[in-house]
């Protein structure tokens, strides 16, 4: 997470206010790394996926958001859907910008629908070439394999 993090330090203008958030317990890693090297608190939403419509519905679980910008963390974007309803909910909470870091980013239909929600940065890993894939994760991948 070293990448990402000198990301957002280099592209924001203060990390003051800032929670990092997952949409889904399955991210929930990724994000308290992130806030651990940024020193940043964290949380995560909730994702209930219907077993047979396939269906997701984004709830709170009663997180509450000490602050009015969040860092939005998730694994893989296929169609964005997750992601939206995550970013509609946290708008819904008084959050008032939105950036975003996805491992995986799949599908760049979803990055219009992801920039109708906020003007956000956002920003993917290389690991899938896109229009945001621009975080290497080399430095991240030699401190793994160094340690």
């Amino acid at each position: 997470m070293i990448s990402v993090s000198k990301y957002f330090r280099e592209k924001l203008n203060t990390l003051s206010g800032v929670t990092i958030v997952s949409p889904d317990k399955g991210a929930i890693e990724r994000a308290k790394k992130l806030a651990k090297v940024l020193k940043l608190p964290y949380t995560y939403l909730d994702k209930i996926r219907d077993p047979i419509s396939g269906e997701v519905e984004i709830k709170t679980s009663g997180i509450e958001i000490s602050g009015s910008t969040v860092i939005l963390v998730d694994d893989i974007v296929s169609t964005g859907s997750s992601l939206i309803q995550a970013s509609s909910l946290l708008m819904v909470m008084g959050v008032t910008k939105i950036h975003y870091f996805i491992t995986h980013f799949l599908n760049t239909e979803a990055l219009d629908r992801i920039r109708e929600i906020s003007d956000g940065i956002v920003i993917a890993s290389h690991s899938i070439p896109s229009l945001i894939s621009k975080i290497s994760t080399i430095d991240d991948l030699c401190e793994v394999l160094s340690s």
